[in-house]
């Protein structure tokens, strides 16, 4: 089984190693609607500050996934 916990932030980074945050404005209608806790909101916003700088570093942490295709399931 897997489990998942969705914190409404996503980052997408497109092929030229440009970057943006995306569903940046679901985050306050999640914590007053109590989808997410405060505490959670400021562990998001904390691990989003992190990620940042390493995309501003070049630091591309999935490298070793730029082979992978659904398709084959394979690196």
């Amino acid at each position: 089984a897997v489990e998942v916990n969705d914190l409404q932030l996503d980052v997408v980074v497109d092929p030229d190693g440009s970057w943006r945050w995306k569903d940046v404005q679901d985050l306050a209608p999640s914590l007053a609607s109590g989808r997410i806790s405060q505490d959670e909101l400021l562990a998001t916003l904390a691990a989003a500050a992190e990620v940042a700088d390493l995309l501003e570093r070049d630091d591309r942490w999935w490298a070793p996934w730029d082979g992978w295709t659904l398709a084959d399931g394979t690196l």
